[in-house]
C-alpha cells in the first residue's frame, strides 16, 4: 500500500491518499476472510471500519458469531 500526503494550506489537515487493489468496507468475519485471501493472492488491501478499535463491535459479534479481532 502506498500512502501520500498533500497539504493545501497550513490551516487544513493534510489529505491522505491510499492506493490499493482491493478495498473492503467493514471488518466482520467475512471482511477479514476476504482481506486475508486477497492479501495472500498478492493484492494490496485496505480494510475500512468506521467504529473505533477500542469499542469495535462487528455485525458478526452482534449476531452471535465467534469472530473476535483484537
Amino acid at each position: 500500500m502506498k500512502r501520500s500526503e498533500d497539504s493545501a494550506d497550513m490551516t487544513s489537515e493534510p489529505t491522505q491518499h491510499y492506493y490499493a487493489d482491493v478495498v473492503i468496507i467493514g471488518s466482520g468475519a467475512a471482511a477479514g476472510c476476504a482481506a486475508i485471501e486477497a492479501h495472500d493472492a498478492g493484492a494490496n488491501v485496505v480494510l475500512l471500519e468506521k467504529q473505533p478499535e477500542a469499542t469495535h463491535y462487528s455485525n458478526t459479534r452482534m449476531s452471535g458469531g465467534g469472530f473476535h479481532s483484537g
